[in-house]
């Protein structure tokens, strides 16, 4: 794991957190839903083969947010969709479901075969304008859909359906995980100024200079979503904190932080792999 005073404050990615994961793992089926445009031939032009994309990145996020992860660990998914259309925004995740906890099953119960129905929509419209805007690097598409998808389905592992979580946990460990997953976007940078709160990457970067401080916080808030859970395995307030990782900001020659970009365009209440 590399320590977070090795990256320079501007750098949009730490080495990556290789995906290690104890078997057995059983995600749940996937399928990939195609609505004809000039973004989803793109789409399917960088993506040949989503339904294993899908599974591959799914095991990324789980290894990152659950370290100690199995099949009784893991929330209840019946079924994971993707939908590739045409909207306004970049991405979401919704769930239907019949029963949900803000935590996982305790190590020792046998989950349901699934009870968690999730959705990811990806914007082809977005996926366009990637598309359009680096037209002269080809691999830059790629790079975002792998990175967008990445996000999205931390959203579906982490299940805080049953009540809502801290929107600066939700959205911050996600954008973690897309940046401990090699994948962050490229316009993204470690910046001083800002709020722990402000979600997404200012968020991502903030929980990944405090996991390399103290391994193991971002599998706890997966856990218990909440600030006391920092105290709890810090010993010290979230605010303090902040100050802390701003001022080693500061002395690493920090930039200026620019305004945080949601992932999402459309913000929905978030409330070896075995395919089941």
């Amino acid at each position: 794991m590399t320590s977070p005073t090795s990256h320079h404050p501007s750098a949009p990615t730490p080495t990556p957190t290789p995906t290690v994961l104890p078997l057995p793992i059983r995600l749940p089926p996937v399928t990939v839903h195609l609505t004809h445009h000039p973004g989803t031939t793109l789409f399917s032009k960088s993506i040949p083969i989503p339904t294993d994309l899908l599974l591959t990145l799914s095991l990324r996020a789980i290894a990152l947010i659950y370290p100690a992860a199995s099949s009784t660990t893991l929330p209840p998914l019946a079924s994971i969709s993707l939908h590739v259309r045409p909207f306004e925004g970049i991405a979401h995740t919704t769930h239907s479901h019949t029963t949900c906890t803000d935590t996982p099953p305790p190590s020792d119960a046998i989950p349901p075969s699934g009870t968690i129905t999730s959705e990811i929509h990806l914007s082809s419209t977005y996926i366009q304008s990637v598309h359009a805007t680096n037209a002269s690097d080809v691999k830059a598409t790629t790079h975002e859909i792998l990175g967008v998808l990445l996000h999205e389905l931390t959203h579906v592992w982490q299940c805080y359906v049953a009540a809502p979580a801290p929107h600066w946990i939700v959205e911050g460990v996600a954008d973690y995980v897309r940046l401990r997953g090699g994948l962050a976007a490229r316009h993204w940078r470690r910046g001083v100024g800002g709020n722990w709160a402000d979600g997404y990457e200012r968020s991502g970067y903030f929980l990944d200079w405090c996991e390399g401080k103290w391994e193991g916080l971002v599998g706890e808030l997966t856990r218990r979503p909440a600030e006391e859970t920092v105290r709890g395995w810090t010993g010290v307030e979230v605010g303090v904190l902040w100050e802390r990782y701003q001022a080693w900001l500061e002395e690493e020659g920090g930039e200026a932080a620019g305004v945080s970009v949601p992932t999402h365009g459309v913000e929905v209440p978030m409330p070896t792999h075995e395919p089941a």
